[in-house]
């Protein structure tokens, strides 16, 4: 069945103002303050006029045979442009984008049918003038949009344009995820696969989210890092609620609190960065965290509370912003281990601990936590 080009292309106009009007109106309060190099909503909403505005200017010069006028050096662009939305309000450059994207369609449809398959007018692209019109009137608009939502944590919003436009997201690349491809906009590439990371997993089982973090951090990554969150989740619980009446007791071998710290001790040593010492809180106190001897003094449980949260500061750094690549390597360049045999040790060796824990406690009637998924 043959696409109506037109069509499509007005309904991603649609799309597109409407999320900008919920983006202008909705998005939570953020820095007013911004540079060329850190933008804020304004910010982002006058760069998108600017390209329509000037993707208009050329749309134009296409139809009246016109001369083109090329962009040339794009960063040179993009600093002209910020520098001339710097005093407008969100509501204005909300409402330059919304009026840009107005003209736009008005454009659009002087445009026969049979031009929009052409890959021979001077877009500057090699593809047809759909998918060229396409880029200007959703692709490029939503990418900044999801990337700025994203980046500052306002998932719903995220969540919202990737439901509205994902169908016309996958569309521009032929079913292909490369139009989620956030990188562009990135100078850290780690922060945003952290924060690419971050909404997926606060949009559990779904679809769209579940791509645009393939797409940013890998298959195998992310699956894993999840059930080492998940197991340390369950050792946390162990730590936190296990009975004031086992908490000194000699069980399995080892005085309790003792398996905890081992456990712990493992993570902080293990998932650290290859520039960060590892540092032993109680060495002085001899507590024998490789249970390799009796503790020659007493664990408390906000002891080793404090013990824990620092394990997971430790383990978050070492994880942070890591991709499917990131597993292959090496902490360090002498390791033994890749970044993906040291999580899967480490999820291990806290479930071995996690699950003898939970049987001495079964054994003395006490209840256990819940497998956590």
């Amino acid at each position: 069945m043959k696409i109506n080009r037109a069509a499509q292309i007005a309904a991603a106009l649609k799309i597109t103002e409407a999320l900008i009007e919920r983006a202008a109106t909705g998005f939570p309060v953020e820095e007013s303050r911004s540079s060329r190099d850190r933008w804020n909503l304004r910010d982002v909403l006058h760069h998108i006029s600017e390209w329509i505005d000037y993707s208009h200017s050329r749309l134009r010069a296409i139809l009246d045979g016109g001369d083109i006028v090329e962009v040339g050096d794009l960063e040179s662009f993009n600093r002209a442009a910020w520098d001339r939305g710097a005093a407008l309000s969100r509501v204005e450059a909300s409402a330059a984008c919304i009026a840009a994207l107005k003209k736009y369609a008005l454009l659009l449809r002087e445009f026969p049918e049979s031009d929009f398959e052409r890959k021979d007018l001077p877009t500057g692209f090699s593809f047809e003038l759909w998918r060229y019109m396409l880029l200007d009137s959703l692709v490029h608009p939503v990418q900044h949009l999801l990337y700025h939502s994203a980046t500052r944590g306002d998932f719903l919003f995220a969540q919202f344009a990737l439901h509205e436009a994902g169908e016309t997201l996958l569309a521009f690349s032929g079913g292909k995820a490369d139009s989620f491809d956030l990188f562009e906009f990135a100078s850290d590439p780690a922060e945003l696969r952290e924060a690419v990371f971050a909404f997926g997993a606060a949009c559990p089982g779904d679809e769209y989210a579940r791509v645009l973090v393939q797409r940013h951090c890998g298959s195998f990554y992310p699956a894993l890092r999840r059930q080492f969150s998940l197991s340390f989740a369950m050792l946390r619980n162990l730590v936190e609620h296990s009975p004031a009446a086992v908490w000194d007791e000699k069980a399995g071998g080892f005085v309790y609190w003792q398996q905890l710290l081992h456990a712990l001790s493992g993570v902080s040593c293990w998932l650290r960065r290859g520039d960060e010492p590892f540092r032993d809180p109680f060495a002085e106190k001899r507590l024998y965290p490789e249970l390799d001897g009796e503790p020659e003094s007493m664990l408390t449980r906000e002891e080793l509370l404090l013990f824990l949260e620092e394990a997971d500061e430790t383990a978050g750094r070492f994880v942070f912003g890591g991709n499917d690549a990131w597993l292959a390597e090496k902490p360090v360049a002498d390791s033994r281990y890749t970044n993906l045999e040291l999580l899967g040790m480490q999820i291990r060796h806290v479930m071995y601990h996690v699950g003898h824990c939970e049987s001495i406690l079964r054994e003395r009637g006490f209840p256990t936590g819940a497998w956590v998924d």
